[in-house]
């Protein structure tokens, strides 16, 4: 089953749907890393610029200390949880954009061997 949702819709999705701003917003952020939010989400090719967008509005929201006031008494404990817990998210992200960057990486080294041994003979 395939589903479509929009670029701006994924972005919420990786947010939790937590409304840290505006969808205006939320559209700057990712035009910024080259994606349009109305644009239908293609997984093959956005998901690391998504990935880049949602990392970097958690570290805007981890930066505000007003900000973080606000979310530790909608969702946290504390301050030092909600701090927590989007470093946990963040840290996952990180990982994952190295992951996707380490596989195109070795997509093309794969191409640049196989051109090399196949020319070769």
């Amino acid at each position: 089953m395939s589903y479509t949702v929009t670029v701006l819709e994924r972005l919420k999705l990786d947010l939790n749907k937590k409304q840290y701003f505006e969808d205006n917003e939320y559209a700057i952020f990712l035009d910024e890393h080259g994606l349009n939010a109305t644009d239908i989400y293609n997984k093959d090719t956005m998901l690391k610029k998504l990935l880049e967008t949602t990392l970097e509005i958690l570290e805007k929201i981890m930066n505000d200390d007003d900000y973080m006031r606000n979310i530790e008494s909608k969702d946290f404990g504390s301050t030092g949880s909600a701090y927590e817990n989007l470093e946990k998210q963040v840290n996952k992200i990180k990982d994952k954009i190295i992951a996707l960057e380490d596989e195109e990486a070795g997509i093309e080294n794969r191409s640049v061997f196989m051109m090399y041994y196949t020319n070769e003979l």
